[in-house]
């Protein structure tokens, strides 16, 4: 039995979405240690807790708005 072929995105709507997806990781990474590279994003977050996370995503965005 064959079956049919999946639907796949096209090569560049994928580069997109990795494009962009590595933008926001950069963006917290950077938000959230103050550096623009450290250890995995996803194991520090988990590492630092959420209330702390939220706090210095907080604090990020209110320095951008000023």
């Amino acid at each position: 039995i064959r079956r049919p072929p999946r639907s796949t995105p096209s090569n560049s709507s994928a580069a997109s979405d990795v494009y962009k997806r590595q933008v926001l990781i950069h963006a917290v990474r950077l938000a959230v240690t103050g550096f623009s590279v450290s250890p995995g994003l996803f194991e520090l977050l988990s590492l630092l807790g959420k209330e702390i996370v939220i706090r210095r995503l907080k604090k990020a965005l209110d320095y951008l708005q000023t």
